[in-house]
């Protein structure tokens, strides 16, 4: 059922009680900062309201697929506030003529308001982060002979059936894991840390058979993840430990149909990943990895879709199933890394004719259904399209201003999803009794509305950005997106409500509105939950590239 005006709760913005108004020529976008009293933002035809006590219409939504039809008496979840109550609001105002407008890069100049408040340090030892992170990816190890894989997730209850998976790539990253394994230097990492945190991960090292011997570990894994090839290039990685079966993605879809598939985010990111990992290998080891790499590659090298886009479902045979959206990205991408390593003349002719179709989706702004649990507009879709031209940029055969113009607007895309305001909870909440500050903190999707830390991977991007650019907004995007991942980290002092088995792990889902994955309306307004392998990689990943390549953005951590 549509309708063509809505009333959203501030806290469903980026920005809270944003709205922008935007033709090829006029743009006009209003804000304000949080407040305790939240209120609601609508516009009608010739008018922006916002209403105090907040109230959504003519839906509410509150999970997948749950939208709740609003009665014309007022929501009795909202705070009320007597007659009386004085509220004061500063609003902002931005309006802007101009002939063929760029909606985002004008977001980008309001968003300029907010990102220069000055953010606390988190004051946490990064030694000791690492560590908790390290002793929580172990944690999650299932170490058997002869393999090792990560497993999905723990202790999800009542929902920990969905999370009995393993996959190279999409939502547990144990490949990228292996990698992490592989290059991490231990003994450095222990000397640094405190003893008791330290200890912590000894325990977990020992429970695991572990000796150091973190290498080993990481082969294991990566040859595990060789049994998902079963036809010549026919790569499904994912593995339901309850059924014992493999395919292409296994978890929450919007299309039961496609779960023994070929996805192409899937197959991209796992590629990406044994692509590092064969870097750090012995020769054994990388060769392996290698000839997988080859033969997915040439599924992809042979069954590109004539306008150059690298699809999104394909079956065994090489037939295109489902074509939308940018899923295709990451093989765009993983040809692009590849092509940097081994200079192959078909993969420069594939990319050269990706490149217009991807470039497409960037200036139509089609940044649509990037993430496997949800068809809708996303912010991983954005991400990739980032990587993708910013990567292209960086390789001297491509290298054209006009992919850094890309990269810039993908950028621009990407801030419209990060949180610039820090939201005010109720004590009584998790989030709110510990303090935690939403500014940085990443939006989902308009299918998922919880914040997560994916912004530590789009961190390091836009501080790739940055080095090409005048000023420093990326860089200081970046780090409200560190600081955000960094904040709620289980540990000794805090165990963020699990059992000290968990330490070391941080939340999936950080929800900060009226939204919960699971429609549970006792888990929304600021409330956290999801035990989930990738948030535990892609942290503690770009926290290590991060501190390689750019260590002057964890100055204040």
């Amino acid at each position: 059922e549509k309708n063509k005006y809505w009333s959203f709760i501030e806290t469903r913005m980026s920005i809270p009680g944003c709205i922008e108004l935007y033709n090829n020529n006029e743009v006009l976008i209003v804000g304000h900062n949080s407040n305790e009293i939240y209120s609601a933002t609508s516009y009608s035809d010739n008018f922006i309201s916002f209403t105090i006590p907040a109230i959504e219409y003519p839906f509410e939504y509150l999970g997948k697929n749950k939208l709740n039809k609003v009665s014309s008496n007022l929501n009795n979840s909202y705070k009320y506030f007597e007659d009386d109550t004085l509220i004061k609001q500063t609003y902002y105002i931005y309006y802007k003529r101009q002939k063929g407008i760029d909606l985002f890069n004008q977001y980008l100049n309001f968003s300029k308001i907010f990102i220069n408040k000055k953010v606390p340090p988190l004051k946490k030892s990064l030694a000791n982060t690492k560590v908790l992170l390290l002793r929580h990816l172990l944690f999650l190890v299932e170490n058997e002979e002869p393999f090792a894989y990560l497993k999905m997730g723990k202790g999800n209850f009542p929902h920990q059936d969905i999370y009995e998976f393993t996959s190279a790539s999409f939502l547990v990253k144990s490949v990228e894991c292996a990698s992490i394994f592989k290059k991490i230097d231990v003994v450095k990492l222990k000397s640094q840390a405190s003893k008791k945190i330290v200890s912590l991960l000894q325990n977990e090292e020992k429970k695991k058979m572990l000796s150091n011997s973190y290498e080993n570990l990481a082969y294991k894994i990566g040859d595990y993840f060789l049994k998902a090839e079963t036809k010549v290039g026919v790569f499904r990685d994912c593995y339901s430990l309850k059924d014992n079966i493999w395919g292409g993605y296994l978890g929450v879809g919007e299309n039961g149909n496609f779960r023994f598939h070929i996805n192409t985010r899937t197959n991209g990111e796992a590629l990406l990943s044994y692509l590092e990992l064969a870097k750090l290998s012995d020769y054994k080891h990388k060769q392996r990895y290698l000839n997988l790499i080859d033969n997915i590659s040439n599924f992809y090298l042979e069954n590109q879709l004539d306008n150059g886009n690298y699809g999104r479902w394909w079956d065994e045979k090489g037939n295109i199933v489902d074509e939308k959206g940018t899923n295709g990205a990451y093989i765009f991408l993983f040809f692009i890394k590849y092509f940097e390593y081994i200079k192959q003349d078909k993969l420069y002719k594939s990319i050269e004719k990706a490149i217009p179709y991807y470039a497409s989706l960037v200036e139509s702004k089609n940044f649509f259904g990037d993430t496997l649990d949800a068809d809708s507009f996303d912010k991983e879709a954005g991400q990739i399209l980032l990587n993708c031209f910013l990567s292209l940029y960086e390789v001297e055969a491509f290298k054209k201003d006009y992919y850094l113009y890309l990269s810039k607007k993908s950028a621009n895309y990407l801030i419209s999803w990060i949180q610039l305001d820090n939201i005010i909870f109720d004590k009584s909440t998790p989030i709110g009794k510990r303090g935690i500050n939403t500014l940085g903190y990443t939006n989902v999707s308009i299918a998922n509305q919880h914040l997560d830390c994916y912004g530590m991977m789009i961190a390091y991007d836009f501080l790739r950005l940055n080095q090409y650019c005048e000023d420093n907004t990326y860089f200081k995007f970046a780090k409200l997106m560190i600081n955000a991942s960094l904040q709620l980290v289980s540990s000794p002092d805090d165990l963020i409500d699990r059992s000290p088995d968990y330490i070391g792990w941080i939340p999936e889902q950080i929800n900060h509105t009226r939204w919960d994955y699971f429609n549970n309306e006792d888990n929304m307004c600021g409330h956290f939950c999801i035990n989930i392998a990738w948030v535990q990689v892609l942290v503690l990943d770009y926290l290590l590239k991060i501190e390689d390549d750019f260590v002057e953005a964890l100055d204040e951590v």
